[in-house]
């Protein structure tokens, strides 16, 4: 900053000020006393000073998501016996920020609207072309049209040859086919639970006993239960009253004990049950006709090789050692323009999922040994 020009300061204070009449908050965060001069203070009073990196992280603005349950839904077991389950999601993508259209000249919001019209007929395209003439029909084709109200379109679906016209109330009532909740189907033992069969991403069910008062008692019951005998509960989800039923397995989990000798991930483990999605019947592929027939066996040397390679990248895991590389390079950007830097981090890692062969050359001679025991 001592480096800087009188008129560079001059420049940074008009630019703070117009960005402070956008609306836009600018904090000051320096690391050491040392740091802070009069030049600093010339560009703002209110500077904050921070020892350390993790106290200048603790000042920093983060996103932080809420912890919250999705939706609450009733866990039917019949005969008016039910209890409220608040859904977690455990994992949520994270997305980038959806952009938004302004008015080139006034930088405005732009409003979308959608109206529905009236295409013309085959008559009418023809009543126009004999009164204006072929040539002048096609010209004329930009005519105000009528607009239609949304409640009075009707879809057409041709069902075993016949059209059957539906308007939007009836589709409505087609898609609520029960209300929402869980309902138990039954109890399966643990054995008939494949890791083929999840679909999707898998959810977490805590007790809501603001809702229904007892809730965490049974909850607590059923999944004692469910622990000791080693089964899961096959259950009917509807999550909301328009959409379609799914097939669930509610999945109970135990509580890890960190003073166990269990994996670093079991000692983290919060009793309960996950909610995995389940195929239907329609859903299932059979792969049988593909999977049928002699494979080739492989040579000593050749499991050997592949052992060898597998064990020099075999490495520990977790999600939090990998970032999503379309964030990383979004969020760069954004400082770049934020800083007036054009410098867009051509040395910066963005993506942290490369294969190994573009990251590490430690595996390389693994690998041509696999390679050259390939027939």
């Amino acid at each position: 900053m001592s480096d800087y020009s009188e008129a560079r300061i001059e420049k940074c204070k008009l630019q703070l000020e117009e960005a402070k009449a956008a609306g836009i908050g600018i904090s000051h965060m320096l690391l050491g006393e040392n740091e802070v001069a009069e030049y600093w203070d010339i560009l703002e009073a209110d500077v904050d000073v921070f020892d350390s990196a993790d106290k200048l992280s603790d000042g920093i603005y983060r996103k932080n998501v809420a912890r919250r349950r999705t939706t609450t839904v009733p866990l039917d077991f019949g005969n008016g016996i039910h209890l409220a389950v608040g859904i977690f999601h455990l994992t949520a993508e994270q997305k980038l920020e959806t952009g938004v259209y302004l008015d080139e000249k006034t930088m405005n919001l732009v409003k979308s609207k959608t109206r529905h019209v009236k295409q013309p007929t085959i008559s009418d395209t023809m009543s126009l072309s004999r009164i204006v003439g072929d040539d002048e029909a096609g010209a004329t084709s930009n005519i105000k049209k009528e607009t239609v109200d949304p409640e009075k379109i009707k879809l057409i679906k041709n069902i075993g040859g016949m059209n059957i016209e539906l308007d939007k109330a009836e589709l409505e009532k087609f898609k609520r086919i029960d209300d929402p909740g869980l309902h138990i189907i039954g109890f399966k033992p643990m054995q008939y639970l494949k890791w083929s069969h999840h679909v999707g991403a898998t959810h977490f069910l805590l007790p809501n006993n603001d809702l229904i008062s007892g809730s965490a008692t049974m909850y607590r019951a059923l999944l004692s239960r469910c622990l000791a005998k080693n089964v899961f509960i096959l259950a009917r989800y509807v999550l909301k009253k328009n959409t379609m039923p799914k097939l669930v397995a509610l999945v109970p989990q135990r509580k890890g004990d960190p003073e166990s000798d269990e994996t670093d991930v079991e000692k983290q483990f919060y009793e309960g049950f996950h909610l995995v999605h389940l195929p239907f019947a329609e859903d299932k592929r059979n792969l049988k006709s593909k999977l049928e027939g002699d494979w080739p066996a492989a040579t000593d040397a050749q499991v050997k090789a592949a052992e060898s390679f597998v064990n020099k990248l075999t490495t520990a895991y977790s999600p939090t050692m990998y970032c999503n590389p379309v964030l990383q390079k979004h969020y760069w950007v954004l400082e770049g323009l934020a800083t007036d830097n054009d410098d867009l981090g051509d040395r910066y890692n963005f993506d942290q999922i490369k294969p190994y062969f573009e990251r590490i050359d430690h595996a390389k001679n693994e690998a041509k040994d696999f390679e050259k025991q390939l027939p």
